[in-house]
């Protein structure tokens, strides 16, 4: 057997320390959620603008997001390093903690991103069309309206 190809463990054999710790890796999830909420509300709150207000601006937004997002993002590279380290100790399916680290942190980021993109929230009629408000039914002309005038004979 060569130095470079990695020994594979025996079938049966208890998984090294290294796949151990990437799954144990992956709890430290609920922590990295407060941790991630802590950091993305206290930059907002020392760059001025308080929770609940108006809408900051992108910018100040993309500053408290973004050091939010790597600390939740946190256990999924622990996941894949440990996963890493226990592939090249020949440990078969090592990269599956790896896998589901990185799915849940990037299902978060997708929420998060979701989130900051505009929706527009008008109400829509039975069509699917847009309805009008009171005071638009009122502008209209006597003729489009329906007539609402007696007719002149």
């Amino acid at each position: 057997m060569s130095a470079t190809q990695p020994v594979r463990p025996a079938p049966g054999k208890a998984p090294t320390p290294q796949r151990r710790r990437a799954w144990l890796s992956l709890l430290l999830f609920p922590v990295s959620l407060v941790g991630a909420f802590v950091v993305g509300e206290g930059l907002l709150a020392l760059l001025g603008h308080p929770v609940g207000g108006e809408s900051p601006p992108v910018g100040v937004i993309l500053a408290s997001a973004i050091p939010a997002l790597a600390v939740f993002a946190a256990p999924a590279a622990l996941a894949s390093h440990f996963a890493q380290r226990a592939a090249r100790a020949g440990e078969p399916h090592a990269w599956l903690s790896a896998y589901v680290g990185l799915a849940v942190a990037g299902v978060f980021i997708l929420q998060n991103v979701l989130a900051f993109l505009p929706v527009d929230r008008r109400p829509t009629g039975a069509r699917g069309r847009r309805r009008r408000s009171p005071a638009r039914l009122r502008s209209r002309s006597p003729r489009r309206a329906g007539r609402r005038t007696p007719r002149r004979t």
